[in-house]
């Protein structure tokens, strides 16, 4: 299973440190890395413009059919634990499946940092369909569209356990005296509810420091890998498929495209 990931210059040092290390040998990564489009502070200027990028490097995926499922991360993201029977377990039936986010006003939020999709012709639909609700509306970002249009939608959606993909889930910075919850079966931490990069980097050091005196050794030697047998495919491979060939989703599952 492919697990897709685009970050900008901003975020680099986090995929280097946190995202690539700690993602297990189930999954075949491919990355992107974008053009600076702000300084990747939440919702301030230039945000959902780069939030943007993310839903069509999406399309492009999908057009592409290079999979029959995948996943697609943000970059302020790390793994406790494989993600392919995870995957299989909550996507079964269902076209896409999300991290869960609180709402005042919603039975659900549907977080877009990390999603198994299902490609198949409602899932092209319906991510054209959000990109068009965020070229309609440029203030809002990709999050807020996605749950618009997910809401009208006939889509089949699912979302991933809380404990299973966890974060913290109100705002957080260091040494402010809220205790990070780590579950014991954690397999996805989502570094989201901060002010800043920064904050993002410290919340998932401490959530490492956090499993690391739980379990110990047991942690590390899982943690320690050796990344000269992974396949890590420049996402530009992804697109030169979408380019140079025409495609029809004209049927559901669609098998495998070789690049």
């Amino acid at each position: 299973m492919n697990v897709y990931v685009c970050y900008t210059p901003s975020h680099k040092q986090m995929y280097w440190r946190y995202f690539q290390p700690s993602l297990c040998f189930d999954t075949s990564l491919v990355v992107k890395e974008l053009p600076k489009i702000g300084d990747g502070k939440y919702k301030n200027e230039l945000w959902c413009e780069a939030t943007k990028k993310k839903l069509e490097i999406i399309l492009e995926i999908i057009n592409a059919r290079i999979d029959d499922i995948f996943i697609f991360s943000d970059v302020d993201v790390q793994f406790f634990g494989p993600l392919t029977d995870l995957v299989t377990h909550h996507i079964y039936n269902n076209d896409i499946v999300t991290q869960k986010d609180p709402s005042k006003d919603h039975d659900v939020m549907y977080c877009t940092g990390f999603m198994a999709i299902r490609i198949c012709p409602r899932m092209r639909e319906f991510f054209e369909n959000v990109l068009a609700l965020m070229e309609e509306n440029p203030e809002l970002d990709d999050q807020d569209a996605f749950n618009e249009v997910a809401r009208i939608s006939d889509i089949r959606i699912n979302t991933f356990d809380d404990k299973a993909v966890w974060s913290h889930r109100k705002m957080w910075k260091p040494n402010d005296g809220q205790e990070l919850e780590v579950p014991d079966d954690i397999i996805v931490h989502h570094a989201n509810w901060v002010y800043s990069i920064e904050h993002k980097a410290a919340q998932l050091e401490e959530a490492i420091n956090i499993y690391r005196k739980r379990f110990g050794n047991k942690f590390l030697m899982n943690r320690i890998k050796d990344f000269r047998d992974r396949e890590i495919v420049e996402i530009e491979e992804v697109k030169t498929v979408v380019d140079e060939t025409i495609v029809e989703l004209d049927r559901e599952p669609y098998g495998t495209m070789t690049i």
